[in-house]
């Protein structure tokens, strides 16, 4: 989900009965979201899938997600049914990768590498990590098997896989492909050539 995407889900949660995202008119629009759980919980789902692919997409800015919102403010006739399609909707394992040239600018890619219930893409996501003997990041809801290390230097890349619900078409910018190749290291491409055959080695959902 790139940034295009992100933003159309803060216009929906905006002219969604919550025009503003202002912090004074946060009781405002609780009282929205709560009188309408319906419409409300699935901007907690879009949020849920923009997170897995970028931490720091919450609805609210970065660290400030809609659900911890909620969650804190004990809007359980909202979460609950956003909870309900989290395991009920069709899944998909993603493959992201980042190349920056510098801070905030980056050459993106997103891959769908499995689709599935819930189950399935969580237990090829914990394949990947036994197999790539990764240890799996847990960042609050999601779990990434990250094959980059931090760097601060650039150019700067940055691969891992997530699961999370399948909402998200593959998408790359063109030419993506050559630049990411033109700096990936021998660990890296090593460590993406074994995630592959891990990855097709897992039968394929129902």
């Amino acid at each position: 989900m790139g940034h295009k995407a992100i933003r159309a889900i803060r216009r929906g949660v905006e002219q969604d009965g919550c025009r503003t995202v202002s912090r004074p008119s946060w009781p405002e629009q609780l009282a929205r979201f709560q009188a309408a759980p319906v419409e409300a919980f699935k901007h907690l789902v879009d949020e849920h899938v923009a997170l897995a692919l970028n931490r720091n997409s919450g609805l609210f800015g970065p660290g400030k997600s809609l659900t911890d919102r909620l969650r804190r403010d004990g809007a359980h006739e909202v979460l609950a049914p956003a909870t309900a399609e989290l395991d009920r909707c069709r899944w998909a394992v993603y493959r992201v990768r980042r190349c920056y040239s510098a801070p905030a600018r980056a050459w993106r890619a997103v891959e769908v590498i499995a689709r599935g219930d819930r189950a399935h893409a969580t237990a090829l996501l914990d394949h990947l990590a036994t197999g790539l003997r990764i240890s799996p990041q847990v960042d609050g809801e999601h779990v990434r098997v990250w094959l980059t290390e931090p760097s601060t230097s650039y150019p700067r890349l940055e691969e891992f896989f997530v699961a999370a619900p399948d909402a998200v078409s593959p998408k790359a910018r063109k030419g993506f492909e050559a630049r990411w190749y033109g700096h990936a290291e021998d660990r890296l491409l090593s460590l993406e050539d074994a995630a592959h055959a891990i990855a097709t080695a897992v039968p394929a959902a129902a």
